[in-house]
């Protein structure tokens, strides 16, 4: 919907060729995307003329000799290339801009809108319409009125500040900054000298997407009509993380910086607590083992709605596979699961933020079925089973997305052995439950007599990341963001399993 078919092929072809070491030979590629050989050249001519147009890549293209292969001897990371195109993309499509100028609330008019995008009122209204029909599973809708002349945002708060979050910055991926009315370092000015040396301890991921995060906010906080009401039982387990590792202090410090005629500690309160949850899981902020083991001691004591369930659920879990009790590490292990659970079940019942219904214009594959073990089908039955004698939702169904999320985290606990030799550094940055999935698929395969999953990437060895990470080439960077194509995990295989091979001591 955002992009139109053309851009989507030609991005989904740099993509493929991006990936691969050697030429491709064409019938491969025209098999692989169901197109003819005449758009496969209009898609290469079109790609290299969009390349050349970006002063930085005008020495890249797409070179068809003996088969066709992404030619780049600029320093540049094949994945930010291709990340930088398609914002370009993104940039000149009206859909996006449509977006753009309402979300920022830059334009409150229709016909300032019509005006500003210069496109005729009835053609409005048709992207106004489609852009409804997008947001409709977020629950979002675009309000407008032709007589009054207005238009504004409603629905559900907390997913207005999730969807733009998400949405923007995965178009964005921190190559620009769409935000007027704040800087990145108006929001540097607001942290602490011990939290700016930790912002920056962090992968350039987590760095942009928290920056963002303190931005959408900043830009909605002003509005009565987009304060949080947050369930009590939600406000009950955010305040548990919040009082062990608080991700919010830059944020409340520029709220209160930025808007001191307003009065509202009960606001400010919600900022700060859902701030906390959406940092973990949905920008892929994690904690280290010993916080996230502090923090599940903290969940056991409540005893509200949401963790009961979250207990029901992790002793079903113990009962199911007994082995986790013998395990050496049990009492951590459960605090643990209770912690990842607490999560996953706020966001279900209270939230119900579906990434997937975003992979649209993304060309990534929403589902993460992919390299299912015995160990991962046994676990996804376990769930299932319990689902049906306790549904999280009494009204709805679970979206497949979020069920797979929830068989993916079972099989993160289940695969765990013992630590090991070659240190790995996992960043995702769609969900934190691609991360740990991606986590037990290494273990899975080479056990933990082999590799083990780290949590700072300066210590790493290897690091596999959805984002460019360094806009530089680097030996031991491993770009991956598609949980469920084969070719893309048996490459990663080959890369982990040579770098073992290359740095045997």
């Amino acid at each position: 919907m955002i992009l139109n078919k053309r851009e989507v092929g030609k991005l989904a072809l740099l993509k493929y060729l991006v990936a691969q070491t050697a030429p491709v030979h064409r019938e491969r590629i025209l098999s692989k995307f169901n197109i003819s050989l005449s758009t496969l050249k209009r898609y290469t001519h079109s790609m290299n003329e969009d390349l050349k147009s970006v002063k930085e890549f005008n020495q890249i293209q797409i070179i068809e000799d003996d088969g066709y292969f992404f030619h780049n001897p600029t320093p540049f990371n094949g994945q930010y290339v291709l990340k930088k195109m398609n914002f370009s993309y993104h940039l000149d499509s009206l859909q996006f801009q449509l977006f753009e100028k309402i979300f920022s609330n830059s334009i409150r008019s229709i016909h300032d809108l019509a005006t500003c995008l210069s496109i005729s009122l009835p053609y409005l209204y048709k992207l106004l319409l489609d852009a409804n029909q997008f947001l409709k599973p977020f629950f979002i809708k675009i309000d407008y009125s032709i007589n009054l002349d207005n238009i504004s945002i409603s629905g559900s708060n907390e997913n207005i500040r999730l969807f733009e979050t998400y949405f923007f910055w995965n178009v964005t991926q921190g190559i620009d900054w769409l935000f007027q009315n704040i800087s990145i370092d108006e929001l540097f000015s607001c942290f602490t000298e011990q939290e700016f040396r930790a912002f920056f301890d962090s992968s350039a991921a987590k760095q942009s997407k928290f920056l963002h995060s303190l931005a959408v906010i900043h830009q909605l906080y002003p509005s009565e009509a987009k304060r949080l009401a947050l369930h009590e039982s939600l406000k009950e387990v955010m305040a548990v993380f919040q009082s062990e590792n608080d991700l919010s202090g830059p944020l409340i410090r520029l709220l209160k910086t930025s808007y001191p005629e307003i009065h509202d500690e009960e606001s400010l309160e919600s900022e700060g607590l859902f701030f906390n949850f959406m940092s973990r899981i949905f920008s892929s902020y994690r904690d280290t083992d010993d916080t996230q083991i502090k923090i599940g001691q903290k969940l056991a004591e409540v005893n509200n709605d949401l963790i009961l369930y979250c207990k029901q659920l992790v002793t079903a879990l113990i009962i199911e596979y007994p082995e986790i009790k013998r395990s050496p590490n049990y009492n951590d292990l459960r605090y643990k699961l209770l912690y990842f659970f607490s999560l996953y079940i706020a966001n279900v019942r209270y939230i119900r933020f579906d990434s997937s219904h975003l992979q649209e214009f993304m060309f990534i594959n929403p589902n993460l079925q992919t390299v299912k073990s015995t160990l991962y089908t046994k676990g996804e039955e376990f769930f299932n089973r319990f689902l049906a004698k306790n549904p999280i939702l009494k009204d709805q169904e679970i979206s497949p997305f979020h069920l797979t999320l929830a068989h993916s985290l079972i099989y993160y606990f289940l695969s765990q052995i013992e630590q090991t030799p070659l240190k790995i550094y996992i960043q995702f940055s769609k969900n934190m439950f691609g991360g740990v999935y991606i986590h037990s698929q290494l273990y899975n395969l080479f056990g933990r007599e082999n590799i083990t999953v780290v949590e700072d990437m300066n210590s790493a060895d290897i690091i596999i990341s959805d984002f460019y990470e360094k806009r530089y080439k680097s030996e031991n960077y491993f770009y991956f963001d598609d949980l469920t194509d084969q070719e893309s995990w048996t490459k990663l295989f080959i890369f982990v399993h040579r770098f073992q091979l290359d740095h045997a001591i």
